[in-house]
């Protein structure tokens, strides 16, 4: 599996080994989920 552009990125720039892309990619997925949540909900109103 291909990782995502901005790990890539961030491993360039903070080195291999550093967990902060991990980070951004749970941030983004939590952000998604609760964007989706929130507009089911007000299209269900």
């Amino acid at each position: 599996m291909k990782r995502a552009f901005m790990s890539s990125l961030l491993d360039r720039v903070m080195g291999e080994g550093n967990l902060h892309p991990v980070e951004f990619q749970l941030y983004w997925s939590n952000l998604r989920a609760n964007v989706n949540l929130r507009v089911s909900r007000a299209l269900a109103r």
